[in-house]
Protein backbone atom coordinates (compact mmCIF):
# COMPACT_ATOMS: atom_id res chain seq x y z
CA UNK A 1 0.00 0.00 0.00
CA UNK A 2 1.05 3.24 -0.79
CA UNK A 3 2.65 5.28 2.21
CA UNK A 4 1.96 8.89 2.46
CA UNK A 5 3.75 11.19 4.39
CA UNK A 6 3.36 14.55 5.78
CA UNK A 7 5.83 16.65 6.87
CA UNK A 8 4.50 18.80 10.01
CA UNK A 9 6.25 20.98 12.56
CA UNK A 10 6.85 19.81 16.02
CA UNK A 11 4.36 21.81 17.04
CA UNK A 12 1.45 20.17 15.45
CA UNK A 13 -1.20 18.73 16.99
CA UNK A 14 -1.04 15.17 16.43
CA UNK A 15 -4.37 14.04 18.39
CA UNK A 16 -5.68 14.85 14.43
CA UNK A 17 -3.28 12.55 12.21
CA UNK A 18 -5.65 9.66 12.76
CA UNK A 19 -8.35 11.30 10.88
CA UNK A 20 -6.38 12.64 8.12
CA UNK A 21 -4.75 9.30 7.89
CA UNK A 22 -8.33 7.74 7.54
CA UNK A 23 -9.09 10.47 4.95
CA UNK A 24 -5.81 9.15 2.99
CA UNK A 25 -7.24 5.85 3.03
CA UNK A 26 -10.63 6.79 1.79
CA UNK A 27 -9.31 8.90 -1.01
CA UNK A 28 -7.32 5.71 -2.27
CA UNK A 29 -10.34 3.81 -2.12
CA UNK A 30 -11.96 6.07 -4.10
CA UNK A 31 -9.70 6.21 -6.62
CA UNK A 32 -9.39 2.77 -7.12
CA UNK A 33 -13.25 2.71 -7.69
CA UNK A 34 -12.95 5.17 -10.53
CA UNK A 35 -9.78 3.63 -11.79
CA UNK A 36 -7.45 6.00 -11.30
CA UNK A 37 -9.28 9.30 -12.94
CA UNK A 38 -8.70 12.60 -11.44
CA UNK A 39 -6.88 14.97 -13.56
CA UNK A 40 -3.34 15.42 -14.18
CA UNK A 41 -1.01 16.58 -11.68
CA UNK A 42 -1.52 20.18 -10.78
CA UNK A 43 1.72 22.50 -9.62
CA UNK A 44 -0.01 24.53 -7.80
CA UNK A 45 1.01 23.72 -3.34
CA UNK A 46 -1.91 23.65 -0.68
CA UNK A 47 -2.82 26.82 1.21
CA UNK A 48 -0.81 28.17 3.94
CA UNK A 49 -2.60 27.11 7.16
CA UNK A 50 -5.29 29.23 8.14
CA UNK A 51 -4.78 31.31 11.73
CA UNK A 52 -6.69 30.34 14.42
CA UNK A 53 -8.08 33.29 16.33
CA UNK A 54 -8.39 36.69 15.54
CA UNK A 55 -5.40 37.85 17.22
CA UNK A 56 -3.77 36.32 14.08
CA UNK A 57 -6.14 38.14 11.67
CA UNK A 58 -4.07 41.23 13.38
CA UNK A 59 -0.67 40.07 12.02
CA UNK A 60 -2.04 39.72 8.69
CA UNK A 61 -0.62 42.63 6.94
CA UNK A 62 2.78 41.93 8.62
CA UNK A 63 2.33 37.94 7.54
CA UNK A 64 2.23 39.20 4.03
CA UNK A 65 5.30 41.16 4.13
CA UNK A 66 7.04 38.30 5.84
CA UNK A 67 6.07 36.02 2.89
CA UNK A 68 6.51 38.43 0.10
CA UNK A 69 10.37 38.12 1.36
CA UNK A 70 10.39 34.50 1.61
CA UNK A 71 7.66 31.94 -0.57
CA UNK A 72 5.00 33.83 -2.27
CA UNK A 73 1.86 34.04 -0.03
CA UNK A 74 -1.17 32.18 -0.62
CA UNK A 75 -4.38 33.86 -1.80
CA UNK A 76 -7.72 33.50 0.36
CA UNK A 77 -10.90 33.58 -0.01
CA UNK A 78 -14.06 34.73 2.53
CA UNK A 79 -16.89 32.24 2.70
CA UNK A 80 -20.04 34.26 3.44
CA UNK A 81 -22.46 31.30 3.72
CA UNK A 82 -25.64 30.41 5.91
CA UNK A 83 -24.93 28.84 9.31
CA UNK A 84 -27.87 26.11 8.50
CA UNK A 85 -27.56 22.57 8.97
CA UNK A 86 -28.24 21.69 5.30
CA UNK A 87 -25.44 24.01 4.24
CA UNK A 88 -22.70 22.02 5.88
CA UNK A 89 -21.97 19.67 2.30
CA UNK A 90 -21.84 23.47 0.85
CA UNK A 91 -18.91 24.70 3.09
CA UNK A 92 -17.00 21.76 3.08
CA UNK A 93 -17.17 21.56 -0.65
CA UNK A 94 -16.41 24.73 -0.82
CA UNK A 95 -13.24 24.46 1.78
CA UNK A 96 -11.86 21.42 0.19
CA UNK A 97 -12.15 22.49 -3.63
CA UNK A 98 -10.62 25.82 -2.75
CA UNK A 99 -7.87 23.67 -0.71
CA UNK A 100 -7.11 21.97 -4.16
CA UNK A 101 -7.26 25.13 -5.89
CA UNK A 102 -4.11 26.56 -3.55
CA UNK A 103 -6.49 28.83 -2.28
CA UNK A 104 -7.11 29.48 1.88
CA UNK A 105 -10.58 29.40 3.44
CA UNK A 106 -11.66 31.95 5.67
CA UNK A 107 -14.68 31.88 7.92
CA UNK A 108 -16.00 34.39 10.74
CA UNK A 109 -16.00 31.40 13.23
CA UNK A 110 -12.40 32.27 13.50
CA UNK A 111 -13.21 35.55 14.84
CA UNK A 112 -13.79 34.55 18.95
CA UNK A 113 -16.12 36.94 21.10
CA UNK A 114 -19.21 39.01 20.18
CA UNK A 115 -16.92 42.24 21.03
CA UNK A 116 -16.13 44.83 18.21
CA UNK A 117 -17.37 41.37 16.00
CA UNK A 118 -17.68 44.25 12.74
CA UNK A 119 -14.09 45.58 13.19
CA UNK A 120 -12.94 42.32 12.97
CA UNK A 121 -15.05 41.35 10.33
CA UNK A 122 -14.14 43.96 8.11
CA UNK A 123 -10.50 43.52 9.05
CA UNK A 124 -11.11 39.49 7.79
CA UNK A 125 -12.60 40.78 4.58
CA UNK A 126 -9.89 42.76 3.63
CA UNK A 127 -7.65 40.51 4.50
CA UNK A 128 -8.61 38.18 1.54
CA UNK A 129 -7.83 38.08 -2.13
CA UNK A 130 -11.30 36.39 -3.24
CA UNK A 131 -14.68 36.14 -1.28
CA UNK A 132 -17.96 33.95 -1.84
CA UNK A 133 -21.52 34.75 -0.95
CA UNK A 134 -24.30 32.29 -0.93
CA UNK A 135 -27.57 34.69 -0.61
CA UNK A 136 -29.21 31.39 -1.40
CA UNK A 137 -30.75 30.68 2.18
CA UNK A 138 -34.48 32.47 2.32
CA UNK A 139 -35.45 30.49 5.10
CA UNK A 140 -36.44 32.12 8.45
CA UNK A 141 -35.06 31.59 11.89
CA UNK A 142 -37.18 30.93 15.04
CA UNK A 143 -35.82 32.77 18.29
CA UNK A 144 -36.95 33.36 21.95
CA UNK A 145 -38.65 36.64 22.52
CA UNK A 146 -38.73 38.24 25.87
CA UNK A 147 -42.22 37.19 26.83
CA UNK A 148 -41.21 33.69 25.94
CA UNK A 149 -43.07 33.11 22.60
CA UNK A 150 -41.24 31.16 19.70
CA UNK A 151 -40.55 34.19 16.91
CA UNK A 152 -39.35 33.70 13.21
CA UNK A 153 -37.37 36.32 11.61
CA UNK A 154 -34.96 36.31 8.79
CA UNK A 155 -31.42 36.51 8.54
CA UNK A 156 -29.55 39.17 7.11
CA UNK A 157 -26.17 38.34 7.70
CA UNK A 158 -24.99 37.16 3.81
CA UNK A 159 -26.87 40.44 2.56
CA UNK A 160 -25.09 42.59 4.26
CA UNK A 161 -21.66 41.16 4.24
CA UNK A 162 -22.10 40.92 0.88
CA UNK A 163 -22.69 44.10 0.63
CA UNK A 164 -20.01 45.04 3.38
CA UNK A 165 -17.60 43.01 0.91
CA UNK A 166 -18.32 45.24 -2.26
CA UNK A 167 -17.79 48.27 -0.22
CA UNK A 168 -14.83 47.84 1.46
CA UNK A 169 -13.39 46.17 -1.50
CA UNK A 170 -14.20 48.79 -4.53
CA UNK A 171 -11.20 49.41 -6.15
CA UNK A 172 -8.80 46.71 -4.92
CA UNK A 173 -7.88 43.66 -6.39
CA UNK A 174 -10.78 41.86 -4.29
CA UNK A 175 -12.69 39.85 -6.28
CA UNK A 176 -15.80 38.39 -5.02
CA UNK A 177 -18.24 36.18 -6.26
CA UNK A 178 -22.04 35.24 -5.36
CA UNK A 179 -23.53 31.97 -4.97
CA UNK A 180 -27.39 30.75 -5.31
CA UNK A 181 -29.43 27.82 -5.76
CA UNK A 182 -32.08 28.78 -8.11
CA UNK A 183 -31.21 30.35 -11.32
CA UNK A 184 -32.61 34.03 -11.88
CA UNK A 185 -33.57 34.46 -8.89
CA UNK A 186 -31.12 36.44 -7.98
CA UNK A 187 -32.34 38.99 -10.21
CA UNK A 188 -35.49 39.59 -7.90
CA UNK A 189 -34.31 39.33 -4.55
CA UNK A 190 -31.34 41.35 -5.01
CA UNK A 191 -31.95 43.09 -7.78
CA UNK A 192 -29.28 45.83 -7.62
CA UNK A 193 -26.62 43.63 -8.65
CA UNK A 194 -28.47 42.71 -12.00
CA UNK A 195 -25.84 42.62 -14.31
CA UNK A 196 -23.29 40.28 -12.40
CA UNK A 197 -24.54 36.83 -12.59
CA UNK A 198 -23.95 34.35 -9.16
CA UNK A 199 -22.90 31.04 -9.65
CA UNK A 200 -25.21 28.45 -9.68
CA UNK A 201 -24.71 25.05 -7.25
CA UNK A 202 -28.60 24.03 -6.94
CA UNK A 203 -27.40 22.67 -3.47
CA UNK A 204 -24.61 20.76 -4.22
CA UNK A 205 -21.30 19.97 -3.37
CA UNK A 206 -20.52 18.88 -7.61
CA UNK A 207 -22.35 22.27 -8.35
CA UNK A 208 -20.40 24.30 -6.22
CA UNK A 209 -17.12 22.69 -7.39
CA UNK A 210 -18.21 23.43 -11.03
CA UNK A 211 -18.47 27.19 -9.92
CA UNK A 212 -14.55 27.12 -8.66
CA UNK A 213 -13.45 25.89 -11.50
CA UNK A 214 -15.49 28.25 -13.63
CA UNK A 215 -13.92 31.53 -12.12
CA UNK A 216 -10.59 30.32 -10.69
CA UNK A 217 -9.06 27.69 -13.07
CA UNK A 218 -7.40 29.55 -15.52
CA UNK A 219 -4.24 27.98 -15.36
CA UNK A 220 -3.36 25.19 -18.16
CA UNK A 221 -3.23 22.51 -16.08
CA UNK A 222 -6.40 22.96 -13.02
CA UNK A 223 -7.66 20.12 -11.30
CA UNK A 224 -10.16 17.72 -12.55
CA UNK A 225 -14.45 17.74 -10.96
CA UNK A 226 -13.76 13.64 -9.95
CA UNK A 227 -10.44 14.99 -8.16
CA UNK A 228 -12.31 17.76 -6.49
CA UNK A 229 -15.31 15.22 -5.50
CA UNK A 230 -12.73 12.43 -3.95
CA UNK A 231 -10.97 15.04 -1.77
CA UNK A 232 -14.22 16.23 -0.84
CA UNK A 233 -15.43 12.92 0.10
CA UNK A 234 -12.95 12.25 2.11
CA UNK A 235 -13.05 15.39 4.37
CA UNK A 236 -16.30 15.18 4.69
CA UNK A 237 -16.18 11.62 6.06
CA UNK A 238 -13.90 13.44 8.24
CA UNK A 239 -15.85 15.87 9.18
CA UNK A 240 -18.72 13.55 10.77
CA UNK A 241 -15.70 13.12 13.22
CA UNK A 242 -14.65 16.39 13.82
CA UNK A 243 -18.41 17.46 14.34
CA UNK A 244 -18.93 14.89 17.51
CA UNK A 245 -15.51 16.48 19.12
CA UNK A 246 -15.48 19.71 18.69
CA UNK A 247 -19.32 20.77 17.34
CA UNK A 248 -20.64 22.14 14.23
CA UNK A 249 -18.25 23.82 11.60
CA UNK A 250 -20.14 27.35 12.09
CA UNK A 251 -19.64 27.30 15.54
CA UNK A 252 -16.28 26.15 16.09
CA UNK A 253 -12.92 27.69 15.17
CA UNK A 254 -11.33 24.30 16.19
CA UNK A 255 -13.64 22.27 13.98
CA UNK A 256 -12.84 24.34 10.92
CA UNK A 257 -8.93 24.38 11.48
CA UNK A 258 -9.00 20.99 11.53
CA UNK A 259 -11.39 20.38 8.01
CA UNK A 260 -9.01 22.80 6.30
CA UNK A 261 -6.05 20.55 7.60
CA UNK A 262 -7.41 17.24 6.64
CA UNK A 263 -8.40 19.17 2.83
CA UNK A 264 -4.35 19.80 2.86
CA UNK A 265 -3.33 16.58 4.08
CA UNK A 266 -5.63 14.54 1.19
CA UNK A 267 -4.49 17.46 -1.35
CA UNK A 268 -1.04 16.76 -1.16
CA UNK A 269 -1.77 12.86 -1.38
CA UNK A 270 -3.48 13.64 -4.70
CA UNK A 271 -0.02 15.32 -5.29
CA UNK A 272 2.29 13.05 -4.99
CA UNK A 273 0.02 10.31 -6.22
CA UNK A 274 -0.24 12.03 -9.21
CA UNK A 275 3.54 12.38 -9.71
CA UNK A 276 3.43 8.57 -8.83
CA UNK A 277 1.70 7.58 -11.89
CA UNK A 278 3.09 10.31 -14.50
CA UNK A 279 6.41 8.54 -16.65
CA UNK A 280 9.56 10.63 -16.12
CA UNK A 281 9.41 12.91 -18.81
CA UNK A 282 5.73 14.15 -17.79
CA UNK A 283 6.60 15.04 -14.01
CA UNK A 284 6.83 18.10 -12.43
CA UNK A 285 9.43 19.11 -10.18
CA UNK A 286 6.97 20.28 -6.88
CA UNK A 287 8.70 22.05 -3.95
CA UNK A 288 8.62 19.98 -0.39
CA UNK A 289 5.28 20.80 1.00
CA UNK A 290 5.29 21.27 5.06
CA UNK A 291 1.60 21.06 6.34
CA UNK A 292 2.20 23.03 9.18
CA UNK A 293 -0.79 23.63 11.51
CA UNK A 294 0.00 27.39 13.24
Amino acid sequence: MRQVHLHMSENDHHDSAPDARRSSRYARRERQRTSGSGGAHSSVSPAAAPPDSEGDLSATRQSRTQNSIGRPRRPSAFLNIPFRPSYEPICIALISGLTCLGITPRLVTQIRGSKVRLTKLKRLIRACDYSFHDLSYIGRDSYSAPDGARRRVPGFNMPFECGLTIGLTGGSKHQWYVLEKVPYRAQVSLSDLNGWDPLIHSGKPSGIHRALLRVLARRANPPSPSLLHRVYLGVFEVYLDLKGKHGVIFESPDCFKEVVWTARALWIEEQEHAQSVLGPSQRTKAPQIRLNRR
